[in-house]
């Protein structure tokens, strides 16, 4: 294929990928330029740079006559993309509901998992459309899964727990969803959730189905001390009327507590007295810095740093780094300030996965945006605002390069998008 474009006096012949092509089409849904690829002899699971095929695309982006048409001509509705997802994942993830229902007729397995451990149910929990959340469940899917270490820490209630969609979790709750049920290690609650995710009225629903509000997870922190953490203060002044549970007062404190309670103060005491505090870690290898990204606590971070805490540390359990942690809990300036500081986004964890694996899972578009930018200073075309600030630890003159705008990453499909 080609494509003839006339300048003044200069014909100009570009090539034309018919892969591309072929996937533009499935984008927007044009069955007669896809039906005439594959008559010409185009492989219907011709992949993308992600390993995404036709049946993904279209899924993606709710064309059901096309979706049935691939069906019909046997595409593969079990393919995987990089990151493990399936076209039924990408259709139930935007709330494509009668696409899911052509997939899940034509056999698509409702409770497969991608690389991060979800299923379809858990991102249609996301967006919280409640007929794709149906039909699946009227298909099989698993609403009331076990948490487990090598599967999937959440469920799908605490995902419409943190997103706040309320009529969700209803729905699991009125099919015998536990409300106390927590996450495996860390003790994560729905409620917990909640509170990160700023929804008062979720967590009503929460508590009026008997979620525990002194409940503590396993850094010993409440649903209340979650959303002061996170900077909800709706809902922890609405959970401070509902907690009973206080702190015991007079108990040693140490750098684990101090980084959890975001008391940088108390953090500069400690590495003042003894630097190499900030290296200690607990059994499973989580460090303070790891435990301040996770809470977005941006000063008790540069303070770790500036003593010389190791910003790509790994856990022993996921091999998960301080960046992944800050954006799988959404913690964006603190992701932004730990690349800033050097922060390698090649860190690969034991499943596999990157810290940008993370942000593209998760949709985060803003922290996507920030890897786009760092790559855009690297190249000399960046703004101001990716600079540190002052008095923050500089980049690491030896921290290895972002992946360029054409990886099997994207930068330069999400910075477009």
């Amino acid at each position: 294929l080609s494509d003839f474009s006339v300048f003044p006096g200069i014909m100009m012949i570009m090539d034309v990928d018919p892969v591309q092509e072929f996937h533009r089409a499935a984008e927007q849904g044009d069955l007669e330029y896809v039906t005439s690829a594959l008559d010409d002899g185009l492989d219907i699971e011709s992949p993308d740079h992600d390993n995404n095929t036709a049946l993904h695309i279209a899924s993606a982006n709710d064309h059901e006559s096309l979706v049935a048409f691939l069906l019909s001509q046997n595409a593969n509705r079990e393919a995987a993309n990089n990151l493990g997802w399936t076209p039924l994942m990408q259709a139930a993830r935007h709330g494509h509901m009668h696409v899911v229902m052509l997939l899940v007729q034509a056999g698509s397995s409702v409770d497969t998992r991608n690389r991060l451990g979800m299923t379809a149910l858990m991102l249609a929990s996301v967006s919280g459309h409640m007929g794709t959340i149906r039909a699946l469940i009227d298909a099989g899917a698993n609403f009331n899964p076990i948490p487990t270490i090598s599967a999937c820490q959440i469920t799908p209630l605490m995902i419409a727990a943190q997103h706040g969609n309320d009529a969700v979790v209803r729905l699991y709750l009125d099919k015998g969803v536990n409300a106390n049920k927590s996450v495996p290690k860390t003790g994560i609650t729905p409620l917990m959730f909640s509170a990160s995710g700023g929804s008062v009225s979720t967590a009503q629903i929460l508590l009026d189905r008997g979620a525990d509000p002194d409940a503590v997870n396993a850094c010993d922190l409440t649903a209340l001390d979650v959303a002061a953490a996170c900077n909800r203060p709706d809902i922890a002044n609405f959970l401070q009327k509902k907690t009973t549970r206080q702190k015991k007062k007079g108990a040693l404190c140490d750098i684990m507590e101090a980084s959890h309670r975001g008391d940088v103060k108390e953090v500069q005491e400690i590495l003042l007295a003894d630097p190499s505090q900030c290296q200690v870690t607990t059994a499973d290898g989580a460090t303070p810095l790891m435990v301040a990204a996770m809470l977005g606590h941006i000063h008790v971070a540069q303070a770790l740093l500036q003593y010389g805490a190791h910003i790509d540390a790994q856990d022993h359990k996921n091999g998960w780094t301080a960046l992944m942690q800050a954006i799988y809990h959404r913690q964006t300036e603190m992701a932004k300030f730990l690349i800033q500081c050097g922060a390698d986004i090649s860190k690969v964890s034991q499943k596999g996965y990157t810290a940008f694996d993370f942000a593209k899972e998760m949709l985060d578009i803003d922290v996507m945006r920030i890897f786009a930018e760092a790559q855009m200073m690297s190249l000399g075309i960046g703004t101001a605002s990716a600079v540190p600030q002052p008095g923050w630890p500089q980049q690491s003159s030896n921290s290895p390069d972002l992946p360029d705008a054409h990886s099997r990453h994207g930068l330069k499909q999400w910075w477009n998008r």
